[in-house]
């Protein structure tokens, strides 16, 4: 038997090529409450902590956990509250050594779960943080990836960044040294349609389809179809 076994618990990907997250990690802090506060009323909370959020980041957690040699690639803040998520990251094997840094406050977001309603209210504060940019991501060496993903977040640098992969895959006669691209919709469709042209993989969120009209899973593939 080879030193990986595919077929047990570990991903596929173990012992391939680096898997790079591209978007962003923010602190969630969040309260579990029975009841959605009301206006001018004080609800003790059930529990409460934060923790390290953002979309890319967490997909780095699941796929460590996983056992994947697995990259995040998204602007980090200098501030010392900041350091507290990096050295989180470091510590689980999620490799950081690529990302830029700004001296700015990090975003962050105050999560609200209500119990008795079983809902998830989120609310979002990013001051300005800036985004990696097409520069940033030109200085990685794309031969150590064997999969990208990003969050359809900024149109214009992730627009560029697909198009660069497809430019580096182009070069590439073997299907193993090519990258699988994957990109996760969940708003404006419409504007970030044209990054569909580049994505092996595409997921679509709960949100986009409510925004979108899709009343079904086979309803919203036959209307991409037929687009497509």
């Amino acid at each position: 038997m080879s030193e990986i076994d595919y077929g047990n618990k570990l991903s596929w990907a173990v012992g391939k090529k680096r898997v790079l997250c591209m978007g962003v990690s923010n602190i969630d802090c969040v309260s579990v409450v029975n009841n959605f506060p009301e206006e001018n009323v004080h609800e003790k909370a059930i529990s409460g902590s934060w923790h390290r959020g953002g979309s890319a980041s967490n997909n780095c957690t699941v796929l460590r956990n996983l056992g994947v040699n697995v990259e995040f690639f998204g602007m980090l803040s200098s501030q010392p509250i900041f350091q507290l998520l990096i050295e989180d990251m470091t510590n689980r094997g999620i490799i950081v050594e690529n990302c830029p840094m700004c001296d700015l406050d990090p975003p962050f977001a105050n999560g609200i779960m209500a119990k008795s309603m079983n809902t998830r209210t989120l609310i979002i504060c990013n001051r300005g943080f800036p985004y990696v940019s097409i520069e940033d991501f030109r200085k990685l060496n794309l031969n150590n990836y064997g999969w990208i993903h990003m969050r359809a977040l900024f149109f214009d640098t992730n627009i560029e960044v697909l198009k660069d992969i497809a430019a580096f895959n182009a070069t590439k006669e073997e299907a193993d040294d090519k990258i699988l691209v994957s990109v996760e919709f969940d708003h404006s469709l419409e504007i970030l349609f044209p990054m569909l042209d580049y994505c092996d993989y595409a997921f679509f969120s709960k949100q986009l389809a409510m925004e979108t009209g899709w009343t079904s899973m086979e309803n919203a593939c036959s209307q991409l179809d037929e687009r497509l």
